[in-house]
Order: C-alpha cells, then sequence, then structure tokens
C-alpha cells in the first residue's frame, strides 16, 4: 500500500466495527500509517478494533490511529520499526509518532504485545491505555516532541502474574514449519521460544 492517502490499508468511519486477525501490514505509506479509526463525530458512535495476532511493520508515521473515543484492543500483535514519509503534495515530511496515536477520549488495551518503534504510545492527555503481560515492560508515552504536554494515562500491569515477557515472532513458511516441529517434540518449551500456539 504505497500512497498518501489518509490510511496506507484501511480507514474507518465512526459506527464501524473492525476486527483483524492474523494479518501482517508492512510498508503502507500515507500521512496516518496503517490503519485509521476516525473518532465519534455529527452524534455518530465512535469506531471499535480488535486484532489478534496481527503484526505491523514499516508503516509511516504510525501504525494505527485510534480517533477519538474509540475504543481498540490488541491481542498478541507486533508493533515493528516505523519509517518517516515525504509527502510531495503537501511539500511536507511526515514523522514518526509512535506505534499507536490515542486520540481525545480513545481507549486501547494491549495484552502479550510487542513493541520495536521508539515512542510506543503517542496519547491525547485524555486517553487511556491498559497494558498486560507486554514487551517491553514500562512502555513509554508522549503527546508532542518536545515533553511539554503530558501524556494520557498509561497503566501497565506487565509483570504482575505474567508467565514472562512477550514473545513474538514473525512467521513464514519455513519457521512456522519449525515452530509446529518443535510444538509436536515438546510443547511447552516451543511455548517459551515462539509464544503461544493461537
Amino acid at each position: 500500500g504505497h500512497n498518501s492517502a489518509d490510511a496506507g490499508a484501511i480507514r474507518m468511519e465512526a459506527s464501524s466495527t473492525l476486527t483483524v486477525s492474523r494479518v501482517v501490514f508492512r510498508g503502507h505509506v500515507g500521512m496516518m500509517g496503517a490503519i485509521v479509526a476516525n473518532g465519534a463525530y455529527d452524534g455518530a458512535a465512535a469506531a471499535s478494533l480488535a486484532f489478534y495476532s496481527t503484526q505491523f511493520h514499516e508503516n509511516s508515521a504510525m501504525h494505527v490511529r485510534v480517533g477519538s473515543g474509540t475504543t481498540a484492543a490488541f491481542y498478541d500483535c507486533a508493533f515493528g520499526a516505523l519509517t518517516d514519509f515525504y509527502s510531495a503534495d503537501m511539500k511536507m515530511w511526515y514523522f514518526q509518532y509512535g506505534a499507536l496515536v490515542l486520540e481525545e477520549n480513545a481507549r486501547a488495551d494491549l495484552y502479550n504485545c510487542d513493541f520495536e518503534a521508539p515512542w510506543t504510545l503517542w496519547m491525547h492527555p485524555s486517553a487511556v491505555a491498559h497494558v498486560y503481560c507486554t514487551y517491553p515492560a514500562g512502555l513509554n508515552a508522549a503527546y508532542d516532541n518536545n515533553g511539554d504536554t503530558s501524556a494520557g494515562t498509561l497503566v501497565d500491569y506487565s509483570g504482575q502474574g505474567c508467565p514472562g515477557d512477550a514473545t513474538v515472532v514473525a512467521m513464514d513458511d519455513t519457521t512456522i514449519r519449525t515452530a509446529v516441529a518443535a510444538w509436536l517434540a515438546d510443547a511447552t518449551a516451543a511455548e517459551a521460544t515462539y509464544g503461544h500456539i493461537s
């Protein structure tokens, strides 16, 4: 999805629902990364999102933008590196915000996720994120580039009764076969290496 649209892969309007399972969003170039979920406006309800075992890599500026009042849940997801984006039409650069951008009154719940992005969460001061068993523990959040404005509320439960740091391994035809063979030989050891089979 190399384009300069608002969202490189999916743009959601208010009142819409999106559930994604086992998809890789890679290399989507646009002003707002791979997925934009617009918030509530004109009396319409906000969108809702759920992602299961989904990976985001090398998207521009951000991976997912969660609009105002929108709720998003991420289960066993991987958030890789971001890229900058130059818009020839706008004659300007769009720099990396964070893996997730949470707008006014947005909420995100993250379970067993893995982050590589330098700023993991870009949060409006009224946004809330609950983080469970996510790697690395102690995720960081920001709301502007120079730290003048405080970020929203980030509640990190990682390390509290978690089975260990989340393990996310990018799968292809070769690695999936290796993981299946390892699981058949010793399910416990394979889960420690590759994460839960689901």
